[in-house]
């Protein structure tokens, strides 16, 4: 029993350092090159797009040096990438005009339009999406982040700003995190004063979600416009299209 337990023990730290190992830090710069560069520190590639293209297997994590960086389509992750900016500050993320989307279809929701998607896969290894912001446009891109049937995802010191519809969607997602970030004029909706009703959506959009943390957000509604807000939080309902206010 001691034999088996120290094999164990042994075959448990030699897999963590074979994985360990293989997991490759790779780098993106306005200066680099994506037709030259090789995603080193030294020689980075130009655009995300291109990182995500290249880079397989999981464990890997792709740094995106300070700068702004214009996306000419939607930006989907693979299972078990991770993408780590400068700062909130100081790598800033924007879609090219042609993937500008502002409508509101409450019965078909468009997460084709949001700017970052993961969906559908399940990570290996920890997934962590920090140090970046999103930025709208005002409220010309239709969303900023998306993540659907995932697992072990943690998103911090994130910063979305002025996007059309909602900020971040999670949904369907299990043992994962969202926590230090900023959300500003997320969301669509139209006041109405009372007794009148209206159609909202939210900032940040849950449904389904199993042992996922929320901590150290701050949301931030109709700083611009006060007559032109949405909900801080929403639910969309997971096996529908219905939403129900949470905040």
């Amino acid at each position: 029993m001691k034999n088996f337990t120290k094999n164990s023990i042994l075959l448990a730290i030699f897999l963590f350092i074979v994985v360990a190992a293989k997991a490759t830090d790779y780098y993106v710069s306005t200066t680099g090159s994506d037709a030259t560069g090789n995603g080193s520190a030294a020689n980075p590639w130009r655009t995300v797009q291109h990182a995500v293209s290249t880079i397989t297997g999981q464990g890997h994590t792709i740094n995106v040096l300070a700068g702004t960086y214009v996306f000419s389509d939607q930006l989907v992750i693979p299972a078990g990438i991770s993408l780590a900016g400068a700062d909130s500050s100081s790598t800033i993320f924007k879609f090219d005009s042609s993937m500008y989307y502002h409508t509101v279809v409450e019965n078909n929701y468009h997460t084709d339009k949001m700017m970052i998607r993961l969906e559908q896969a399940v990570n290996s290894v920890a997934q962590v999406l920090h140090g970046f912001q999103i930025n709208g446009d005002n409220k010309q891109v239709w969303g900023g982040i998306y993540i659907y049937g995932r697992n072990d995802v943690e998103i911090y010191n994130v910063a979305v700003k002025n996007t059309y519809f909602t900020g971040i969607w999670l949904s369907n997602l299990t043992t994962s995190s969202l926590h230090d970030s900023h959300f500003e004029n997320c969301a669509w909706g139209v006041y109405l004063p009372p007794p009148q009703t209206g159609w909202e959506s939210g900032a940040l959009q849950v449904a389904n979600l199993q042992n996922v943390n929320f901590y150290n957000l701050t949301i931030s509604e109709g700083i611009t416009n006060t007559s032109l807000y949405g909900y801080g939080i929403k639910s969309p309902h997971p096996m529908g299209h219905s939403i129900h206010s949470m905040l």
